[in-house]
C-alpha cells in the first residue's frame, strides 16, 4: 500500500520511530490498523476492537497479555475450540467468582476458551468490587461481568483492624457474602437454568472440562444422595491418579471447580453463614446439617488445576500441595466410568473391589516402602486403625495430610506405582466387616521420621 494509500486509510498519522516500526510489521503481517505504541495488528473487527481498548489500557510487562497485544499473530480472544456433540450445557450458566486479580482471571478465562463446549455468553465473572484490570480482561473476552457490593467490609477496613483474629473473621464474612450474592444473581440472571457450575479465578480448567460435566450431569437428577459434581479430587497427585475415566464418589464437597443445581442452591442459602457461623462457607457445606448424607462425584485425575496462592492457601502450601496435583491436560475425549455412581450400584461395586484385592502384609508399617509390592495394575486393599495412623497414610503416600479430607464411607481409593490402592479406616468405615480374622489392623507408630513412598 502506498503512502498516499495509508494517509488515506489512517486519517492523520505521525511517523515516529515506533510507528514506522509498527507499520512495517504491519505489512509483515499482511494488514492491520496500527492503534497504538504498544501494538500494532489489528483488523477491524468488533473481537479486535476489544483488543484494542485492553492493549492500551493494562500493563504488558504480564507475559500473558503481550501474546494478546503483540504485533504479529496475537492469540485469539474468542471461543476457539469447538462445540460439544449432544450438549446438554446449553442453559448451563457458569460463574467465575472472583477479586482484585486480573493476571489470574486472564489464565482462567483463556483456558475456558479453549475448552470444547465454552460459551461466552453463559459465562459472568462476579468481583468483589469495582476494580479496572480485571473488568477490562472480562470485557476483553466479552464476558458478563457483575460487581457485588460489600461496603461494611472492604479490604481497606480489615486491614486497620488489630486483632489478626478478628481480621480473618471479617475477611471470612466479606468473601461468604461474595459468595451468596454472586449465586444468588447467577440463578436470577439465567431464570431458566437448573443447575450452574461454579468456578474461581485461580483455577485452570482441562481441555475435557465442559465434556466432564457433560457426561456426569445426569447423575445430579437421577441419585438423591447425589449433591454435586466436582471436577478436583484432594487425593489427585501425580503418582496417585491415572486413570481419566474413573470416578468417585465422596463424603464432602471438593469445591474448585463444582457444578450444582439451582434446588440445591434454594436449600441452602436461607441459612447461608453468616457473622455467627465459625466455618467458611465451603467448611459449611460440608457440615453435615447441610450434606444429609449426600456425596459428590469427583474424577480420578483433576479437571481443574489450583496455580497460585490466594487467602486460604498460602505460598507454601502452593508449592507443597498444589504443584504437583493431577491434571488432564490431554486434548482428547474420554468416555467416563458413569454407569456404577448410583449410589446402590456404587456400593456393589466398591464390596466386589474389596473382596478381590490382595491385602498387603500388615506386619509392616504404613510408611514402610515394600508395603506396596512392585506389580502393575493390581489392586491392594490396606486396613488401618483410626487416629493418626491415617495421617501418617497420607503423608507417607504423598497425598493431602494437612487436615482431614473425607474420602467414601471411611475408605479412600487412590494409586500408586500403577497399582489401585483401597485405604480403609476401622472401626470406622462399614467395609472393615470384610476385613480377614487373623488380618491385624496397621497401626500409627510413634516414630520421630518416617519415610515416604516413593
Amino acid at each position: 500500500m502506498c503512502c498516499s494509500k495509508v494517509k488515506a486509510f489512517y486519517g492523520t498519522m505521525i511517523f515516529t520511530s515506533v510507528s514506522v516500526l509498527c507499520f512495517l510489521v504491519w505489512l509483515r503481517s499482511e494488514g492491520g490498523v496500527f492503534l497504538s505504541h504498544n501494538w500494532c495488528y489489528l483488523q477491524t473487527s468488533e473481537e479486535n476492537r476489544r483488543r484494542e481498548q485492553f492493549c492500551i489500557n493494562v500493563d504488558l510487562k504480564f507475559e500473558a497479555y503481550e501474546e494478546v497485544c503483540r504485533c504479529h499473530n496475537p492469540v485469539s480472544i474468542s471461543a476457539i475450540a469447538q462445540p460439544l456433540a449432544d450438549s446438554q450445557l446449553e442453559m448451563t450458566p457458569l460463574a467465575i467468582i472472583g477479586t482484585n486479580r486480573a493476571n489470574s482471571l486472564f489464565r482462567t478465562l483463556r483456558a475456558l476458551f479453549s475448552a470444547d463446549g465454552a460459551n461466552s455468553s453463559l459465562i459472568t465473572v462476579f468481583l468483589d468490587g469495582v476494580f479496572n484490570e480485571p473488568t477490562l480482561v472480562a470485557q476483553l473476552f466479552n464476558v458478563k461481568i457483575q460487581y457485588n457490593s460489600i461496603d461494611l467490609i472492604t479490604p481497606d477496613k480489615i486491614s486497620k483492624v488489630a486483632s489478626r483474629d478478628k481480621r480473618a473473621q471479617l475477611l471470612k464474612e466479606r468473601i461468604d457474602t461474595h459468595y451468596k450474592l454472586s449465586l444468588s444473581k447467577l440463578f436470577a440472571s439465567f431464570p431458566d437454568a437448573d443447575q450452574a457450575i461454579i468456578l474461581e479465578d485461580d483455577l485452570q480448567v482441562s481441555p475435557d472440562f465442559f465434556s466432564y460435566f457433560n457426561q456426569t450431569i445426569e447423575l445430579l437428577y437421577e441419585d438423591a444422595s447425589i449433591y454435586c459434581i466436582s471436577a478436583w479430587n484432594d487425593f489427585s497427585y501425580q503418582g496417585s491418579s491415572q486413570d481419566p475415566s474413573l470416578l468417585y464418589r465422596v463424603d464432602t464437597m471438593p469445591g474448585l471447580g463444582w457444578m450444582l443445581t439451582r434446588s440445591l442452591y434454594e436449600e441452602l442459602a436461607p441459612k447461608w453463614p453468616d457473622s455467627s457461623e465459625p466455618l467458611t462457607w465451603d467448611g459449611w457445606i460440608r457440615e453435615p446439617q447441610q450434606r444429609k448424607g449426600r456425596e459428590c462425584i469427583i474424577p480420578d485425575v483433576c479437571r481443574t488445576y489450583h496455580f497460585t496462592s490466594g487467602v486460604h492457601i498460602n505460598e507454601y502450601q502452593q508449592k507443597r500441595y498444589f504443584i504437583t496435583h493431577s491434571f488432564n491436560a490431554h486434548t482428547r475425549y474420554y468416555q467416563l466410568q458413569t454407569d456404577n455412581l448410583t449410589k446402590d450400584a456404587y456400593e456393589e461395586m466398591m464390596v466386589d473391589l474389596i473382596r478381590q484385592a490382595s491385602p498387603v502384609d500388615h506386619s509392616l508399617s504404613i510408611c514402610d516402602r515394600s508395603l506396596i509390592p512392585n506389580t502393575v495394575k493390581h489392586t491392594y486393599v490396606i486396613y488401618i486403625k483410626g487416629g493418626n495412623t491415617l495421617m501418617d497414610a497420607m503423608r507417607c503416600f504423598k497425598l493431602w495430610d494437612v487436615d482431614f479430607r473425607p474420602g467414601h464411607k471411611d475408605s479412600w481409593r487412590f494409586w500408586h506405582k500403577s497399582n489401585h490402592i483401597i485405604l480403609i479406616r476401622c472401626p470406622e468405615s462399614i467395609y472393615c466387616s470384610y476385613k480377614p480374622v487373623d488380618l491385624q489392623l496397621i497401626q500409627h507408630k510413634d516414630v520421630r521420621r518416617r519415610p515416604r513412598h516413593s
